[in-house]
């Protein structure tokens, strides 16, 4: 506690103490009165006697009851603040971290590491607001607190208010996620705030930020030390408060998935195999049971073993298991470690895994007769090669029958069933949605132009990539071309190419990305060189169709983070579709007559586990979320002096900024102090 006015203080004391001292010891100036006698006036003589001058006055409750109104009034004269070390303004931005590592037990503590961070926020702004309204709603504190919930998305919970009740209730309405923390975010989202609301307040000081968090976003591979300890991220002016474990003992054992990669065998679709990652922070080696799920029923079961982490401030230590298992058919494939640890968020990851089925192929040709397909030597050749690719189906129709069944119906007709497409020689007159090959043709993607030969004038040698997927297995050296057309790509947003092979004219090979879908065009007709006889050409169009089919990482099937919207696949008919799991709600699916099937964004879900679709539109009938984040499975503490920012010193601005007055309390005390005394002096006038 300080004082803003000492001078007045003890001007004040010096004047007042002296003061009430005189008023009890001089003596009171009486009218003489002649009387009988006073023989039996005890207590007249008694106030006679304490009433001569200088005479040391007697105790009396009645004078320690004005002794302590006066020191009060006088306190109330010096203006007492009580200061606060931390708020270092007018404003304090709380963080609140609510990352996966924060649902995390330690030994020896009540509840998650996020109900202890709850609580001490609701402590803090106790504090800085001074409970919420001051004494009557005289002390009225005229700063004002902002809350910032943290993970791998930052919110503006509440803005700055001076309503401790608010802040109060908007703290306990804070959820645990199972995302991973962006404390970089939450720290830069806190500094927008506060210069916003510098410009509608007189104050130039800036909010203190404050950050309540286990430090799991620290915890992260540090340059110096070639990825073997942790390396603190500091963030200038910003005060942390740790939650979780002491620096000095290790963080609470835990294990988790932190990879998952689920691949069907090209040979046999019927077999998959996982290879899952488990990191552990555990001091000592640890060997955990691995089950794997389909549908509910166990499919196999291995031990792991993970070796001990190198040192409390080392990186978790890691080990890999590839599951190999025959017969697998099609839904919900869960891997899930049977240990008991501090963290259940990391102990289960999924993936909801297709049909296994071959790819269907369907080559579209110009017509050699009506409803005939061209028979030239090459196109039998591109037939051919189609044809031993060893898809589920394989279909020829003419170009004309392409448009037929695609204008049939606005779903795109019979063309739902073919999972990649090739044209010889003939452009859609739309962009197709399954992936596609064009030769001596291209779809109509917005910025690429097929030129001719007759316009692109004469030729040239190729050249191409070959560690490109496309053509890392073949070879073009003894490729001869007469057709010379090329490619012209004008920059798109929209649009992603990859120019694969390069002729004398220009671009002879493209891979293009067109909302989400891979095409890969070919300018020259094949009729026009000698490439269906070469061997390399059957091992592209092998390569190719691998390529444009397989899901990126996951080639089995689909699963989404906690970090990333979820997308389920439905028939383009207005309906409502029903999720249910660690959280339920509903979707509205759009009415787009005409898209066929089309992808429905869930939104991000921030709760890791199998969620279930019901709808009569829904194609995909389940969703498997995710955590798989090494630095959240690492429960990682670390300690203000190895992370956070060095504590800002109070400064002479602060000072003035953060402070609690405590004179209208102490004015407040004396009225009540008053009301004592009069109330005894008035019980000693009846006695």
């Amino acid at each position: 506690m300080a004082f803003l006015a000492p001078a007045e203080l003890f001007l004040a004391a010096a004047i007042a103490g002296p003061l009430l001292l005189l008023l009890y010891v001089l003596k009171l100036r009486r009218r003489p009165v002649r009387v009988g006698s006073i023989l039996f006036w005890t207590p007249a003589i008694q106030d006679a006697q304490a009433n001569e001058p200088f005479q040391r006055p007697r105790f009396s409750w009645l004078l320690v009851l004005h002794f302590i109104i006066l020191l009060l009034v006088v306190c109330a004269v010096g203006r007492p603040v009580l200061k606060d070390a931390q708020a270092m303004g007018d404003r304090t931005v709380i963080i609140l971290d609510a990352s996966a590592s924060m649902a995390a037990t330690d030994a020896n503590s009540q509840g998650t590491r996020l109900d202890r961070a709850k609580a001490k926020a609701i402590d803090r702004i106790k504090l800085i607001l001074g409970g919420g309204g001051g004494f009557g709603g005289f002390m009225a504190s005229p700063r004002r607190v902002c809350l910032i919930t943290s993970s791998a998305e930052t919110t503006l919970t509440t803005p700055f208010t001076a309503s401790a009740s608010l802040l109060s209730d908007a703290v306990n309405a804070v959820q645990q996620t199972d995302q991973p923390g962006n404390l970089a975010a939450a720290v830069a989202l806190a500094r927008s705030a506060s210069s916003t609301a510098d410009e509608q307040m007189t104050t130039a000081n800036g909010a203190a930020i404050m950050v309540l968090t286990d430090g799991g976003e620290q915890a992260k591979p540090s340059a110096s030390t070639e990825g073997s300890q942790r390396s603190g991220i500091t963030f200038p002016g910003v005060t942390f408060e740790y939650i979780g474990a002491p620096a000095s003992t290790p963080a609470p054992k835990n294990a988790g998935l932190t990879l998952l990669t689920v691949r069907r065998d090209t040979r046999k679709l019927d077999t998959i195999r996982a290879f899952i990652q488990v990191s552990s922070n555990a001091l000592e080696e640890w060997t955990i049971p691995i089950t794997l799920s389909l549908n509910g029923r166990i499919i196999a079961q291995r031990p792991v073993t993970v070796a001990a982490r190198a040192g409390p401030d080392a990186l978790p230590a890691r080990a890999t298991l590839t599951i190999e298992v025959d017969q697998v058919g099609s839904g919900l494939l869960l891997a899930t470690l049977g240990q008991a640890d501090a963290l259940a968020a990391d102990n289960q990851a999924g993936i909801v895994l297709d049909a296994a089925s071959r790819p269907s192929l369907l080559l579209v040709s110009p017509a050699s007769a009506p409803d005939k397909p061209d028979s030239s030597p090459a196109s039998w050749l591109l037939a051919d090669a189609l044809a031993e690719l060893d898809a589920r189906s394989f279909d020829r129709i003419t170009a004309e029958e392409y448009s037929r069944r695609l204008g049939a119906g606005a779903n795109g007709g019979e063309l739902t069933t073919a999972d990649c497409l090739v044209f010889d020689r003939v452009t859609p007159a739309v962009v197709p949605k399954q992936p596609s090959i064009s030769f001596g043709a291209c779809p109509p993607v917005p910025g690429v132009t097929l030129v001719s030969a007759e316009k692109g004038g004469g030729g040239g040698s190729f050249f191409w990539q070959r560690t490109h997927p496309l053509l890392q297995n073949a070879t073009l050296d003894s490729l001869i071309v007469t057709d010379r057309s090329h490619f012209v790509v004008e920059e798109k947003p929209s649009v992603k190419v990859e120019e694969v092979v390069t002729g004398g004219n220009g671009p002879a090979m493209l891979s293009i990305t067109y909302r989400g879908v891979r095409h890969i065009a070919v300018a020259f007709d094949l009729s026009k060189s000698n490439w269906p006889l070469q061997p390399s050409f059957s091992i592209f169009l092998a390569d190719a169709a691998r390529l444009l089919l397989e899901r990126p990482g996951n080639a089995a099937g689909r699963m989404f983070t906690t970090t990333e919207p979820v997308i389920v696949r439905a028939n383009a008919r207005a309906s409502t579709l029903t999720i249910s799991g660690p959280t339920t709600f509903d979707v509205q699916v759009p009415d787009r007559a005409g898209e066929g099937v089309i992808d429905v964004s869930l939104g991000v879900l921030k709760r890791v586990g199998a969620y279930t679709i019901q709808g009569p539109t829904s194609l995909d009938r389940a969703a498997a979320v995710n955590l798989l984040n090494e630095p959240e499975t690492s429960l990682a503490s670390v300690s203000p002096t190895t992370a956070s920012a060095p504590r800002r010193e109070p400064t002479a601005d602060d000072d003035r900024a953060v402070r609690m007055e405590l004179w209208p309390l102490c004015l407040a005390v004396v009225t009540a102090l008053l009301l004592i005394e009069w109330l005894i002096y008035g019980m000693s006038l009846r006695a």
